[in-house]
């Protein structure tokens, strides 16, 4: 072979090698990620299969037809799916779209089922399955501990608080290393999702040093917007109107409730909370012996149902203002972390108590209106 065909033959071979390089660079991954199931329990024939985008809010379904679905779905690296079907009590799976074709399986022992297939779902199935591991083990060690007779109410309280502090260590180092390894996906927003922080400031610092993916979580953005809010609305502060979805489907404003020279006061509850229906009685015999041409009372229920909302409401006889806020959109505004909660506002609009001890506002309400 002459100088001239080697160097041609040469040629041509580096330009075929560098145009598959150039097709393989060049390729994107799939565009769709699809999530099948074969051979399901029985029980599941017919039945909805939910998939929601925790990110978006969206839901969609299919049937399971023939033991089987197959469902498809853009990918999505960033967004977490919650997937249920209905009739199923072991709760949802989380799902990627990472891309490709995955398997959605029952477990071996039929409670619940799992995903098979695609590398940021198994990442994500293996965190949470050595979460469980944890949760597993300091549940025995706690047995071992409260069985133990040996030690006094004061050396059991010590070892509880030890154990509980040795393993919420380690699940911290675990959701703080996949974090690490996932800051732009949505394995490390689960695992910042998963994360404990002592204070509220402790939470915001983290999560304003996140990467914009991960401040997506769902339940990290709700925290983050319920602290902002609580500050916003904390004690000295002016209230904040907002308006009020009824479950008669009118629109109310909450400043509707403001009359002129007198305070207000607002209770957050639910039919669902025992503590907020128990402390009625006390409620209305301290609303009888206080002036009424001072004080507006205002009921205002959140995070519950048209149904057992009204029905708590004719059970307990509630004979001040009352209101159920569909959306729970002023429980989100003033940042209620949890139920009963109690707003005071002054004439002035100006919030001068909040607190989840009725004896707390009623303190205040003695020195205001009855002095």
């Amino acid at each position: 072979m002459n100088k001239i065909n080697c160097h041609f033959r040469g040629t041509v071979l580096l330009s075929l090698l560098s145009g598959i390089i150039l097709g393989l660079y060049g390729c994107s991954g799939p565009a769709n990620s699809t999530l099948q199931a074969k051979d399901l329990p029985s029980q599941y024939e017919g039945q909805a299969v939910i998939f929601k985008n925790l990110q978006t809010g969206d839901v969609d379904t299919v049937k399971v037809e023939g033991g089987a679905f197959s469902y498809t779905i853009p990918v999505d690296t960033t967004s977490l799916y919650y997937i249920d079907i209905e009739g199923n009590n072991s709760g949802y799976v989380s799902f990627i779209a990472e891309g490709g074709v995955h398997q959605f399986k029952a477990k071996d022992n039929a409670d619940g089922f799992h995903i098979v297939g695609g590398y940021l779902n198994t990442e994500l199935k293996n965190m949470i399955s050595k979460s469980s591991e944890l949760e597993g083990k300091q549940s025995v060690e706690a047995m071992k501990i409260l069985d133990d007779t040996t030690l006094s109410d004061d050396e059991l309280r010590e070892a509880h608080n030890a154990q509980t502090e040795a393993y919420d260590k380690m699940r911290y180092e675990l959701f703080s290393d996949y974090l690490a390894r996932h800051p732009q996906n949505a394995v490390g927003m689960e695992a910042f999702a998963r994360l404990k922080y002592k204070s509220d400031e402790d939470f915001i610092e983290a999560y304003e040093a996140q990467s914009e993916v991960v401040k997506r979580g769902f339940a990290p953005i709700r925290r983050y917007e319920k602290i902002l809010n609580a500050q916003r609305t904390q004690e000295g502060g002016t209230y904040l109107d907002f308006e009020i979805n009824t479950i008669e489907g009118k629109t109310i404003k909450f400043s509707d409730f403001m009359e002129d020279g007198k305070y207000l006061l607002v209770d957050f509850w639910a039919s669902w909370c025992v503590p907020c229906r128990k402390i009625l009685p006390y409620m209305k015999k301290m609303v009888e012996r206080l002036p009424a041409d001072k004080l507006t009372m205002l009921s205002i229920g959140c995070y519950d149902k048209p149904e057992p909302y009204q029905k708590a409401v004719e059970e307990e006889e509630i004979p001040w203002n009352q209101v159920l806020d569909v959306n729970s959109t002023g429980a989100e505004l003033y940042g209620v972390k949890s139920i009963p909660h109690f707003v005071l506002i002054s004439p002035e609009g100006k919030i001068i108590k909040r607190a989840s001890n009725i004896l707390h506002v009623e303190a205040v309400l003695n020195e205001k209106l009855l002095n």
